[in-house]
């Protein structure tokens, strides 16, 4: 379960969850950043060892970025 950090009526930021790794390769790949997911579930790795924390923004209930 993540943990929300900030919220209002449109947006609110919370920890990165497994979901989410999907997301935002796809949409990191409609960029034309290539396949991302690699990078994004070793944040997820860092995050459960205590390494460190990443936040994931999501606005009108769509993941927005990171």
């Amino acid at each position: 379960m993540s943990e929300i950090y900030l919220t209002n009526d449109e947006i609110f930021i919370r920890t990165m969850e497994e979901a989410d790794v999907k997301i935002l390769a796809e949409e990191e790949i409609k960029q034309g950043w290539g396949d991302t997911s690699d990078k994004h579930t070793m944040r997820i790795k860092d995050m459960a060892s205590g390494i460190s924390v990443t936040f994931v923004s999501v606005y009108k209930g769509q993941v927005a970025g990171y």
